[in-house]
């Protein structure tokens, strides 16, 4: 029993880190947009 809530642990630990990562690479994207909105504005 105490195997199966390791791997169950295990297993949401690697999506939820998954899911920071795509978060992450959203935040620098929106970034990346504010960085060139404004060299359009000069």
């Amino acid at each position: 029993m105490p195997y199966f809530i390791f791997i169950l642990i295990l297993i949401l630990s690697f999506q939820f880190s998954q899911m920071n990562f795509k978060i992450g690479i959203i935040l620098y994207d929106i970034k990346d947009m504010r960085k060139d909105v404004l060299r359009s504005d000069k």
